[in-house]
């Protein structure tokens, strides 16, 4: 555990600022043969502050021979959550998935940068701040009785929010309640909070499967996806969660039912 990191400088996610970031999920998996370009483009975007680009690695593939080695079941129960909400019989990879709310084929990188630049001109909802605060900061202890850094959130609307035009724009392109939750209606259910931990680069030898013998090159490789939190939309909130070792940290706000991607910030 990295105990008494020093303090960083708050990542901010706000109505105005030229950091407003896109969530972009790839689904990938180290034996499938048409993964490595949706992997090299996410090698990419990885780069870029404007986007946080994650890789989540499933597990469906690994009875080709080769087993995933940051596969996860629950990426693939996750990937199967949004091809239900779409309407979608089958999963696949490469598969992306932009703010929770677009799906698109790993491979088509034109219509992957298109769609990230038309989300990324989308009205900010929420201002999200992180700060990572050291052990001596935080003033706490993890499970083990030793001391833990902190993770402080902080969420609000935006303080200039968009038009009703604007709003009522957005939630008829995602297809979900943004209005209700914005509204706070009583039967609207709150927004759900996450955080994700990732591994920004790693090379694996691939032994076998279809990739037998390359030597793959991955990266924002997802290794934590945890539910900390909901919020009602009306209230600000302010919360803390302990925090271990030197990895990026990302907080996403996602619309109940893993709809719309409503806000995310970074600290890495």
């Amino acid at each position: 555990m990295a105990a008494g990191l020093p303090l960083q400088a708050a990542a901010q996610f706000s109505a105005d600022s030229a950091e407003s970031r896109v969530v972009l999920e790839l689904y990938t998996a180290q034996g499938c043969a048409a993964c490595p370009p949706a992997d090299a483009m996410l090698a990419e975007l990885a780069g870029r502050e404007d986007v946080i680009a994650l890789a989540l690695h499933v597990d469906y593939w690994d009875y080709m021979g080769w087993t995933d080695t940051f596969g996860q079941a629950s990426h693939t129960r996750r990937q199967t959550r949004y091809a239900r909400r779409h309407g979608a019989s089958t999963i696949y990879t490469p598969q992306v998935v932009i703010n929770g709310t677009q799906i698109v084929e790993g491979f088509r990188t034109a219509e992957v940068m298109e769609a990230l630049a038309t989300h990324g001109a989308q009205p900010s909802l929420i201002s999200l701040s992180l700060e990572r605060r050291g052990a001596e900061d935080a003033g706490a202890e993890d499970a083990g009785g030793e001391a833990a850094d902190r993770l402080h959130i902080t969420l609000r609307l935006a303080e200039e929010p968009p038009s009703p035009l604007a709003l009522a724009a957005r939630a008829a392109t995602n297809g979900t309640g943004l209005m209700g939750l914005l509204e706070g209606a009583p039967d609207a259910p709150p927004a759900r909070l996450h955080l994700v931990r990732y591994v920004p680069q790693v090379s694996v030898d691939i032994h076998d499967g279809e990739n037998a013998g390359r030597r793959g090159a991955f990266h924002n490789v997802v290794t934590e996806w945890t539910h900390i939190g909901d919020w009602d939309m009306v209230a600000p909130l302010e919360m803390s969660v302990a925090i271990e070792g030197s990895d990026p940290a990302v907080v996403i706000l996602q619309e109940a039912g893993q709809g719309s991607i409503l806000g995310a910030a970074r600290l890495r």
